[in-house]
């Protein structure tokens, strides 16, 4: 997916170029147009994200079999740890996709600080969940600590940007 980001990249510098040679008025036009595209596109992907997690999950045995070698009972139980850890994974998925989406617009509103406290916050709850819930349910805690992390910064960043977006409504309003 890294080679398919950067591939379009260069697509998009290239086009860059011919559009700047239209003047500025279109150039803004284009660049206005282009941030909506931008946070739709997020959607998008993450509509992918979600076909690629369920083919993964189908899948998860024999795909986790690649990364994974060694005496065959070793092999089945590492086989289940990581399995186990894909199917909480996967029906949460749609909270780091609506992380991804809420952080987007956040930041496409010209906030890049709280997006970044956001990452904070998910360091901080993977970390307490490591040492705290896994005190309380096992090993599964560090798991779950993953989701809790992708919930605690949805939460966070979905009243951030109602708060962002009150915020520029109001100094719209002014003007």
């Amino acid at each position: 997916m890294g080679l398919q980001n950067v591939i379009t990249g260069l697509g998009g510098v290239a086009v860059q170029s011919v559009i700047n040679g239209f003047g500025t008025i279109f150039v803004a036009g284009f660049t206005a147009a282009n941030k909506l595209y931008g946070l739709l596109e997020t959607a998008a992907v993450s509509y992918s994200y979600a076909v690629v997690s369920f083919v993964m999950l189908t899948f998860a045995r024999l795909i986790l079999s690649c990364f994974l070698s060694g005496e065959e009972s070793v092999l089945a139980q590492t086989l289940e740890i990581g399995f186990a850890f894909l199917k909480i994974l996967s029906a949460f998925f749609w909270l780091l996709y609506l992380l991804y989406i809420v952080r987007a617009c956040v930041q496409g509103m010209g906030n890049t600080l709280l997006p970044m406290c956001s990452s904070f916050l998910q360091l901080v709850m993977r970390v307490g969940c490591a040492f705290f819930l896994t005190k309380k349910i096992g090993q599964m805690g560090v798991f779950w600590g993953e989701v809790c992390a992708w919930l605690l910064a949805d939460v966070f960043l979905c009243f951030c940007l109602l708060w962002v977006y009150s915020r520029q409504f109001r100094m719209r309003k002014r003007t």
